[in-house]
């Protein structure tokens, strides 16, 4: 029953991931503050080698600061490759520590090297068995004392950044916050009660093919009626039709615009559906996912989960 829910185009549209951006101001807080929180400690007792407070507090600021921005770049590194399989943002944020860890030695040393030159700190033997230590990357038992030292440190950054993200409604890798949805302003009064027009929904088989079906190979000749979905992936979208999926190189704003009189929905910032195609909603958690004509599975935002609710129930009807 196509013709029961408004479009995308008669109801205004829905936020593209029910999140926004952080503002320059939460992420200098999120960038500096906890990082320094967590150095404060360290220096003050003398963490690790004992070198004097005032170095030791210069010393654990530097690493926690870098520690916590190649963090950062890294969790955006895997949020890009695993993109295509939605991964929870605690498992982005955690491969994105790791990493860093990894490699910390590789600034560590240099940061402490350097702090004992400008203090002239007595080499004593706890400095003499620093920088004697054997850093191979590659092994494990290095590789499980560089763990078990950043054990607490990976618990301080999954706590701050999932907090950071729940509490400012915001997104940075793909994660999970809701962002509530701003309410549709109410319209003005009118004089006169008008009765409700229904909206139009125009059927594929009325609609030419969009320009982006000319760049099919695979779907050559695919026809409006066999369109399921389309998804964004970088530069690149996915068709999703009832003759299988084919890959291209387009814009998916473009694709948006030449859908924009069919009925569907925008579930996702990088999903478009087509209404009639949905089969089943399937929910684990704050996850949801669609489930289309052809079993295949698309996610659904926060935002959207009610809509999509809803569509499905109108096509079971």
């Amino acid at each position: 029953m196509e013709a029961t829910l408004p479009t995308q185009e008669t109801a205004a549209p829905p936020p593209a991931s029910g999140h926004r951006r952080p503002s320059a101001r939460e992420l200098a807080f999120l960038y500096c503050v906890p990082p320094l929180l967590m150095a404060l400690p360290l220096g003050m007792y003398r963490a690790g080698i004992g070198l004097p407070i005032p170095l030791s507090l210069v010393l654990w600021a530097s690493v926690c600061l870098i520690s916590w921005w190649l963090s950062e770049a890294f969790s955006h590194v895997a949020s890009r490759v695993l993109r295509p399989w939605h991964p929870p943002l605690w498992l982005v944020l955690m491969l994105g520590y790791l990493m860093n860890l990894w490699i910390s030695s590789l600034y560590n040393v240099p940061i402490v090297a350097a702090l004992v030159e400008f203090g002239r700190v007595p080499r004593s033997p706890d400095l003499m068995a620093y920088f004697a230590l054997d850093r191979n990357l590659f092994d494990p038992d290095y590789l499980w004392m560089l763990f078990r030292g950043g054990a607490a440190g990976l618990v301080v950054w999954l706590t701050a950044n999932l907090l950071f993200e729940r509490v400012t409604g915001t997104e940075r890798f793909g994660g999970s916050a809701p962002l509530p949805v701003t309410p549709l302003p109410r319209p003005a009064p009118v004089a006169e009660p008008v009765p409700p027009v229904a909206p139009v929904v125009v059927s594929p088989r009325e609609l030419a093919p969009p320009r982006f079906f000319s760049r099919l190979e695979k779907l050559r000749g695919l026809q409006p009626d066999d369109l399921l979905a389309v998804e964004a992936e970088d530069h690149y979208v996915h068709v999703h039709s009832r003759r299988g999926k084919e890959l291209i190189y387009y814009r998916f704003r473009d694709v948006l615009e030449e859908l924009r009189d069919w009925d569907g929905l925008h579930v996702h910032r990088s999903v478009w559906v087509r209404r009639a195609a949905v089969t089943a909603v399937e929910e684990n958690g704050r996850s949801t996912w669609v489930v289309l004509d052809s079993g295949a599975r698309l996610p659904v935002s926060f935002a959207n989960r009610a809509l999509i609710r809803s569509t499905r129930s109108q096509n079971t009807a």
